[in-house]
């Protein structure tokens, strides 16, 4: 819901496309009881990647996809509520440390076919939910 308008009544895993930003209400129903929750979007303008929401090689989720990456600076813009992060076929050589540490939510996170030879010891440390790299 946004506002008072209802944007998918349906059973199953809800989709509704969100054009603007603010806060969102998730109410589920069912035999067990009523829940809600409320979340806040906002958009953010990343030059190098399309955000995108839906369904990527099997994977449903927050997408970002990014092309002509040759820094990791070019990536600074992600949502720290992307759950797919594709930067497979750049030109990365080098990635910080800290360079993912915003983005707790990514549960799969490509870097194939990159300039990558060595990677620091915790840059993964915050990735909690990744289950595919």
């Amino acid at each position: 819901m946004w506002g008072s308008q209802v944007l998918d009544n349906s059973t199953g895993v809800p989709r509704a496309e969100l054009n603007m930003e603010g806060k969102y209400t998730c109410k589920a129903t069912s035999q067990a009881g009523t829940d809600s929750k409320e979340v806040r979007v906002s958009f953010t303008t990343c030059p190098f990647c399309s955000q995108a929401e839906g369904q990527w090689y099997s994977h449903w989720g927050n997408t970002l996809s990014c092309s002509n990456v040759r820094s990791p600076a070019d990536i600074n813009c992600a949502s720290t509520l992307a759950e797919v992060l594709n930067l497979s076929s750049n030109d990365i050589a080098t990635l910080d440390a800290d360079i993912f540490s915003s983005l707790g939510h990514l549960d799969y996170l490509s870097l194939s076919f990159n300039k990558l030879e060595l990677l620091p010891d915790t840059i993964f440390t915050n990735l909690t939910e990744l289950q595919y790299l």
